[in-house]
């Protein structure tokens, strides 16, 4: 039986009884002519055109989503000179329907895989055969639903995940970000969209975890295999010694700190079951962020701790959508 995208649907057994049905194109392993590159944009900075460029070689196709309010201020000039498909929005309707229209363009186009990408990512030029390696060592590759990567980060110029250089060059893990992730269409089709409801933060989190409770694979490699923004990112230390400690603050805007929150707590409650140490480790990091960083962040403390409250109290009564206008300055 064909779905509304073309796969064509079939069982595949899981150790633990549990099916998954997915595309044919699901078995086939992802080669550089049969991927396609999605990219988010919303204000895209200068430097962009030289990122897009990072990622061109890799990909067979690459499809731009715009979410900029301002034409004069997107990609739509970058179209017409770099051979890419722009969708072009004349709102911002957040990443995950952005993603969403991507993939449905992609998959419409026939490609089996896609990664997706932020503006802001410096791609490794091994980054897609890095991922396509991967998938190759897997002993049941059709259980593979997501191959994200490892990254520096641009303001600290630390790695996100600290590993010995003795290990796997990949892991199992409960999450990957967007950008620099391959994804399955197959598995796509299965787990269903992104969240746009979600409008932005944790809507990878919780795709990842979808994926996980259907019996797919969520993997990482371990390698950085590129250089990503976490915010405008600075670093506290305090004291000296073996007493010393560091924090990383984000810095992020009441918006932003609203809907980490209110996402943050909604995929905990959804998830719980399916990853509770993800999910312990995301309340903590939120508590820790109302109680310890944001007093220390350099602007819109208070405001920040008002949002915070706010996502929480909207994540208990299960409110998604766009942010109230207090917070988006509306």
């Amino acid at each position: 039986m064909k779905t509304p995208d073309g796969f064509q649907k079939k069982s595949v057994n899981i150790d633990n009884d549990t099916k998954i049905a997915s595309g044919e194109k699901d078995f086939l392993a992802p080669k550089k002519e049969q991927i396609c590159a999605i990219l988010v944009t919303y204000f895209p900075d200068t430097h962009f055109v030289e990122r897009l460029e990072r990622i061109r070689g890799q990909v067979a196709e690459i499809i731009v989503v715009d979410n900029t309010t301002d034409p004069a201020c997107g990609v739509s000039t970058l179209a017409l000179r770099s051979s890419i498909e722009l969708i072009q929005n004349r709102e911002n309707l957040g990443v995950g329907a952005a993603l969403n229209q991507g993939m449905a363009h992609a998959m419409g186009l026939g490609y089996p895989w896609v990664i997706t990408f932020d503006q802001d990512s410096w791609v490794h030029e091994n980054l897609v055969t890095t991922s396509i390696g991967i998938y190759e060592q897997q002993p049941r590759p059709e259980l593979v639903g997501i191959i994200g990567c490892n990254f520096e980060d641009e303001n600290t110029h630390t790695v996100a995940i600290r590993c010995q250089r003795n290990e796997s060059n990949f892991a199992e893990t409960d999450t990957v970000i967007t950008s620099g992730s391959l994804l399955s269409a197959g598995a796509f089709s299965l787990a269903g969209p992104f969240r746009a409801d979600f409008f932005i933060d944790f809507i990878d989190h919780e795709y990842c975890l979808r994926l996980l409770k259907l019996g797919y694979k969520v993997l990482i490699a371990t390698a950085p295999l590129m250089v990503h923004a976490l915010g405008s990112a600075t670093t506290i230390t305090r004291g000296n010694g073996a007493g010393r400690f560091s924090l990383v603050l984000t810095n992020r805007s009441p918006l932003r700190r609203y809907y980490m929150t209110r996402n943050g707590v909604l995929v905990a409650k959804m998830y719980f079951a399916v990853a509770p140490k993800f999910t312990i480790k995301v309340l903590g990091s939120l508590l820790g962020f109302s109680l310890l960083k944001i007093p220390l962040e350099k602007t819109g403390r208070w405001k920040k701790f008002c949002a915070t409250l706010s996502g929480g109290f909207d994540a208990i009564r299960g409110r998604t959508g766009r942010a109230p206008a207090r917070w988006t300055g509306e």
